[in-house]
């Protein structure tokens, strides 16, 4: 009778702990990485009109560098928080950049139209543009991978000959080895928030999007986190503009 009193009582405490670490997890009170500080120096956020108004001197000053924020999705979505978003952290001093949610169900071309008009290049040091591609939340159709390669990089052509920079991809586990394979060229955005992204194949990243419910003064929603690998000097000549190394040639007027 005991030995049943004290495995019932083991369960109930087992279940209890798990309970209360989920309840952590999800409102973004503990999570499964925490990236040291000396081997990456450079934090930085993701962001769109989801985490609404931003505190951004306050995220500075929590050692925030850089934000990638959503300026659009798919041919005819875009993000209304981010000229905002924008305006206030370059204002903050933090390194901006923008991302497209890429769409499976939309032409490259338009898509990439209306990322250049959402954001179009910059003048002055940001992260490259980046894509984002994964499953979740996306439309239902599934291109083959050769059709979505050709896809890829007709949006690819055109963001990149507008910025004269390689565009970042970022990956989930389902794409990590499709941009590893197919797009070896550009710089890699990892989402691994359950390990380091260290496992086989796992090498060809920039940046880490270690944690999805982080939480920051200032940002009154859990906010995703992310890492730079790579020095401060590495960080500095990343967001430069700069010549890509293979030529890369504005895309043809497919009316023409």
């Amino acid at each position: 009778m005991r030995a049943r009193t004290a495995f019932l009582s083991l369960a109930i405490a087992a279940g209890l702990a798990a309970g209360l670490g989920y309840v952590l997890l999800d409102h973004g009170f503990l999570r499964f990485n925490y990236p040291a500080p000396e081997q990456y120096p450079v934090r930085g956020i993701d962001i769109s009109h989801h985490q609404g108004a931003i505190d951004w001197t306050l995220l500075e000053r929590q050692g925030v560098q850089f934000v990638y924020m959503k300026a659009s999705e798919g041919a005819t979505m875009r993000d209304d928080q981010f000229l905002d978003n924008w305006a206030g952290s370059r204002k903050a001093g933090l390194a901006p950049g923008a991302y497209h949610y890429y769409s499976f169900c939309a032409p490259p071309l338009l898509q990439a139209q209306n990322f250049l008009d959402s954001a179009p290049p910059s003048p002055y040091p940001a992260l490259p543009p980046a894509v984002d591609l994964e499953y979740a939340g996306n439309c239902q159709q599934r291109p083959s991978s050769d059709q979505f390669e050709k896809d890829v990089r007709t949006f690819l052509d055109a963001v990149e000959g507008a910025w004269n920079r390689r565009a970042v991809l970022y990956v989930t586990d389902d794409f990590y080895a499709f941009a590893q394979q197919r797009f070896p060229d550009n710089p890699v955005w990892v989402r691994s928030i359950y390990a380091h992204p260290s496992k086989a194949g796992f090498d060809h990243w920039r940046i880490w999007q270690y944690a999805n419910r982080g939480r920051l003064d200032g940002v009154g929603t859990v906010v995703d986190l992310n890492v730079f690998r790579g020095s401060r000097a590495d960080f500095r000549l990343f967001i430069e503009p700069q010549r890509p190394a293979d030529p890369i040639m504005p895309p043809k007027d497919p009316h023409r």
